[in-house]
C-alpha cells in the first residue's frame, strides 16, 4: 500500500514558512519522497506501518494548514496517469524490501 500525503500550509510570514519547511523536512525524515510540491509519498508493506507513519505525521502538523493522507492500493498507484507535458511518465515502483531511506 501506499501513503500520499497532501498538505496546504500558509507561507506569509518567516514562522509560517519555518513550519512547512520543518513539516517537509519532517515527512522526509519519516520516509516520504516527493512527488509534487505539497505531496509526499511512502510505500508501506504493512498496516501497523501505515498506522505508525500517520500518528507521528498528526503530532508534526503545523498550528495552521491543512494536511490530508489517502491510502491507495498497489494496482490503484501502479494505474495512476503521470503526464508531464505532452509525455506520459510511469509511477513509481515500489521500493525493495529492505531499500533504506
Amino acid at each position: 500500500m501506499w501513503l500520499l500525503t497532501l498538505f496546504d500550509l500558509p507561507t506569509n510570514t518567516k514562522e509560517e514558512r519555518r513550519n512547512m519547511t520543518a513539516f517537509r523536512k519532517f515527512l522526509q525524515s519519516e520516509g516520504l519522497f516527493r512527488m509534487q510540491y505539497s505531496v509526499y509519498v511512502r510505500f508501506c508493506d504493512n498496516s501497523r506501518l501505515m498506522e505508525t507513519i500517520l500518528r507521528h505525521i498528526k503530532d508534526a502538523i503545523p498550528p495552521k494548514g491543512e494536511v490530508r493522507l489517502i491510502y491507495v492500493t498497489d494496482k490503484q498507484y501502479g494505474e495512476m496517469f503521470i503526464l508531464e507535458g505532452r509525455k506520459k511518465k510511469r509511477p513509481e515502483k515500489e521500493p525493495e524490501q529492505l531499500e533504506f531511506f
